[in-house]
């Protein structure tokens, strides 16, 4: 049996198919951990307790999509709070100017990244990292902030640098060309999805060429139902 894990934010798990789903086709068994606002600490999270849950082994594929690295996670009464970019979050004014720190964003989600290859290197799974964004830009709400991190990026670089090798391309660079659509919904239509992943080398059939075509129909003319939840349990 093939099973593939996934695992990301909206751009993995959304209200119309995504790369995950297009993937997913190929496998007997699909399990999709992405959740809308998402942050990388929560994908580190889900991934650990997957693992637990579903004892994956070197037999299994996992495939996580990197996101914006200024989100905070937490979960709070019984559920996963993910805000997106806390410079669009319910953070005050005040918290966002005393405890929060685009340099140190990027540290600590680095870390998390590198934590999480060892953790699957270890498994012996087969894995591919990807990212929505290229992380120096650091903010994706609508303000569309830009940060200078280049000092930490280059320190961040020379120490994890091999891990940071091993990201693919972002979906903003292959697909939108450094630069977001005009359109009301940014995410990336089924068919982008699909074109991301051929130009990162990813082999699909035919099958799921189709797939990605029919709903990108049915995104266009507004009316679709989709169902996407793809995991039995998680906390």
């Amino acid at each position: 049996m093939n099973r593939i894990f996934t695992f990301g934010c909206s751009f993995t798990n959304y209200n119309y198919p995504t790369w995950a789903d297009i993937l997913g086709l190929e496998y007997d068994v699909y399990d999709n951990w992405g959740r809308i606002g998402a942050g990388n600490h929560f994908i580190m999270y889900s991934l650990s307790e997957c693992i637990a849950r579903n004892k994956i082994s070197k037999d299994d594929t996992v495939f996580i999509m990197w996101t914006t690295i200024a989100r905070e996670d937490r979960f709070i009464k019984g559920e996963w709070v993910t805000e997106g970019s806390v410079y669009n979050s319910s953070y005050t004014k005040e918290m966002i100017t005393n405890y929060t720190d685009p340099e140190g964003y990027l540290l600590t989600n680095m870390s998390i990244i590198y934590a999480t290859e060892q953790i699957l290197k270890g498994i012996g799974c087969k894995y591919t990292f990807m990212k929505i964004v290229p992380f120096f830009e650091v903010d994706d709400s609508h303000k569309m902030l830009k940060f200078d991190v280049s000092d930490m990026e280059n320190r961040v670089a020379s120490v994890f640098g091999s891990t940071i090798e091993t990201i693919e391309n972002s979906v903003f660079e292959n697909i939108f060309n450094n630069e977001w659509p005009t359109r009301e919904d940014t995410h990336p239509t089924p068919v982008e999805h699909y074109q991301y992943l051929k130009s990162i080398g990813i082999g699909l059939s035919q099958q799921q060429l189709d797939y990605a075509i029919e709903w990108d129909n049915k995104v266009a003319s507004g009316h679709f139902t989709f169902n996407g939840n793809h995991f039995p349990n998680r906390f």
